[in-house]
């Protein structure tokens, strides 16, 4: 009788150690899903507009054209007079590693202070579009590895003679869309 009490117990506690014993051997490592990515947080502040300058203009047509470093060019009867001119300067404040792409608004109609309408293109960026914010252009502002860098956007305008466009003040707002992916 005593040998057929422990016959029992060992097959009462056979299962429980095949059991145990066949889970540490094929043991199969399971994930989960994946944390979904940050949320893109990307700011941008407009440090400095656009600016071209004093210039004259004869009858003919011209462009007047700042690059993205600021730098004045002309074309046609277009002649430059001495003032300062600038790109367009935005910081930007995004994650690390986070693909930025500049998309120029359609060309704009600038009004002038009297009358007359000067045609604003904008144009190429630096760092050129598309690009990577990076710590190596920018600067680290926490522990996220948000980074802080500038880009500079530059700009055309077309210039159609003192008839279209009679001497005075131009401005006005135009468009450029940062994308991030």
């Amino acid at each position: 009788m005593n040998s057929s009490l422990k016959c029992s117990t060992f097959k009462k506690l056979i299962f429980p150690f095949c059991l145990i014993a066949c889970l540490i051997v094929f043991y199969i490592p399971v994930n989960a899903q994946e944390n979904p990515p940050k949320p893109f947080n990307v700011k941008v502040v407009t440090l400095q507009n656009l600016n071209f300058g004093t210039f004259c203009y004869s009858n003919s047509s011209g462009e007047v054209i700042v690059n993205a470093q600021g730098v004045r060019s002309y074309t046609g009867d277009v002649i430059p007079l001495s003032s300062s001119t600038s790109a367009a300067l935005y910081d930007i404040e995004a994650i690390e590693g986070t693909l930025i792409t500049i998309l120029p608004g359609p060309d704009v109609d600038l009004p002038g202070s009297a009358t007359g309408i000067l045609k604003l293109s904008v144009g190429a960026s630096d760092p050129v579009s598309p690009f990577f914010v990076t710590l190596a252009a920018g600067t680290a502002t926490g522990i996220d590895k948000m980074v802080r860098m500038r880009v500079s956007v530059g700009g055309k305008l077309t210039v159609k003679g003192v008839g279209a466009n009679p001497p005075g003040f131009y401005g006005g707002p135009f468009n450029v869309t940062f994308i991030q992916q």
